[in-house]
């Protein structure tokens, strides 16, 4: 049970997600980083292919973000965790570098963040373990990421592409590194981070993606850094694999996707399946 509730603390709380997009100056004339308002909602019951009785209820059991891609820095201070990132792309690569900061225990919400995700869709089940919640303390990262933009030449580009990645990140949080990618195929692609200079009226196209991480600590498995705290030993590489689905009218997009992940700490089940819904709204695009 302790070990059900110390991952869970870790998504459980609302992140609210901040872009500064920063054009690079090798980009061509009038492109732009796509800007957008987007609301994710990720949680083990999305895992439609599953029975309802068969959906696990523990490990990453929630997690929510609002993240907003914008030029410059809102002046109104953040409250629980906050994620800022700086983006710089040419038509071929991204780099986003990320300050993460945040808390754990009783003062991130965790708690009443679940129970009112289950008074909402009526469970019966008990939620159980919150005694044993990590004590509350700041925690803080620096990650840095690195994507390539692969497409067939011409028109094949709006078909179909692939775009690898790479990244690393250290602090408190959590220090790793690891690399993956997502293959999309559909019908009247975009950019996946670029402004087009012919606008899609409708974009649809489903994806696969998979990602590996070698991972030196996790605070929510080794403990907090501050304090005494529950902690178990972690496994050091992790992989998931992901597939799902995405519409776009216009500048409004919706996407589903299912995740499955290995086993995080040796006594954890061998995989840990969750499902995750993203509304974007994009303001230039």
């Amino acid at each position: 049970m302790r070990l059900t509730v110390v991952r869970r603390l870790r998504y459980a709380s609302i992140g609210v997600g901040l872009t500064l997009a920063v054009a690079s100056p090798t980009l061509c004339q009038g492109q732009q980083l796509a800007r957008s308002v987007r609301i994710t909602d990720e949680n083990d019951e999305f895992d439609f292919a599953r029975p309802q009785n068969r959906r696990s209820d523990d490990n990453y059991t929630q997690g929510a973000r609002i993240g907003w891609d914008g030029v410059g820095v809102p002046g109104a201070a953040r409250r629980l965790y906050l994620r800022a990132d700086v983006s710089a792309a040419t038509a071929n690569t991204r780099r986003d570098v990320a300050a993460i900061v945040g808390v754990t225990g009783p003062a991130s919400l965790a708690q009443p963040t679940q129970e009112g995700f289950h008074h909402l869709f009526a469970h019966a089940r008990p939620l159980l373990g919150w005694t044993y919640q990590l004590p509350t303390e700041p925690d803080m990262a620096v990650q840095f990421t690195q994507g390539w933009y692969l497409a067939p030449p011409g028109a094949g580009a709006r078909w179909a592409d692939v775009v690898p990645t790479a990244h690393a990140i250290v602090g408190t949080l959590r220090t790793a590194a690891g690399a993956g990618g997502r293959l999309r195929v559909g019908f009247d692609l975009d950019h996946p981070w670029l402004v087009d200079a012919s606008p899609r009226l409708f974009t649809a196209f489903a994806f696969i993606g998979g990602s590996g991480e070698a991972v030196a600590r996790d605070l929510f498995l080794d403990g907090s850094t501050f304090r005494p705290s529950l902690h178990r030993d972690h496994e050091p590489l992790i992989t998931n694999w992901e597939r799902g689905i995405s519409v776009r009218i216009s500048r409004f997009g919706l996407e589903y996707r299912a995740v499955t992940q290995n086993r995080e700490y040796p006594a954890g089940p061998a995989t840990h399946n969750f499902g995750g819904v993203t509304l974007t709204w994009w303001t230039a695009r």
